[in-house]
Order: structure tokens, then sequence, then C-alpha cells
């Protein structure tokens, strides 16, 4: 099984983030915003927490953008896996969360 951490926009990602290390993070683009970008996931908490933690590993979840789109958007180094949010199943994203607990515990 998995701990998991639940926050529902930026500043509670970057809250819980501040009591790691995470072996993994889970994001969707989109989280609620508290601006009016509306993609806090992947332009704000995935960058910040890249820097707080190189060796973090992220699943994007996303129907917004497609798997170029979020990939051209992640910094150099981030290790991460993209799923379509209407087109996967929950033992493909168990899979790759053991994948980047994995890698990120040697």
């Amino acid at each position: 099984g998995f701990e998991v951490t639940v926050a529902s926009n930026a500043v509670e990602a970057f809250q819980a983030l501040s009591q790691g290390p995470f072996a993994a993070a889970i994001l969707d683009v989109r989280l609620d915003s508290f601006d009016d970008t509306d993609d806090e996931g992947i332009s704000t908490v995935l960058p910040g927490a890249h820097r707080q933690d190189p060796l973090l590993g992220f699943i994007v979840i996303s129907s917004y953008y497609n798997e170029s789109e979020v990939k051209s958007r992640v910094p150099e180094g981030a290790k991460v896996i993209y799923f379509d949010k209407n087109n996967f199943r929950a033992d493909e994203l168990v899979h790759a969360l053991e994948q980047l607990c994995r890698s990120r515990n040697g």
C-alpha cells in the first residue's frame, strides 16, 4: 500500500511538500485555481516541487493537455509519467507509482 497526502490546490500542495520527502507526486494539471491560469499543477506545483526535491517523480493526469504538451512544460530533468484522465486503468497508475517509488529508493 501507499501512504497518501491529499492537497486540493497549489497552496495545500506546497504545504504538504514541505513536510516531505515523498517518493512521488500525482498531479492534476488543473488544480483549484488561486489565479486565472487554472493550470497550477503543471505551471506552479511541479516546477516548485522539482526545485525543492529534484529526485521526486511525478505522475501528471490531464484531460486538458496531451502528453507532448505536458512534457514540453516540465522542467529539465524532472521524472514525469503522463496519464490521460479519460483513458487509463487504476492498475496502470499503481504500476507507474511503484516504478517512481523504486527509482527514488534505488
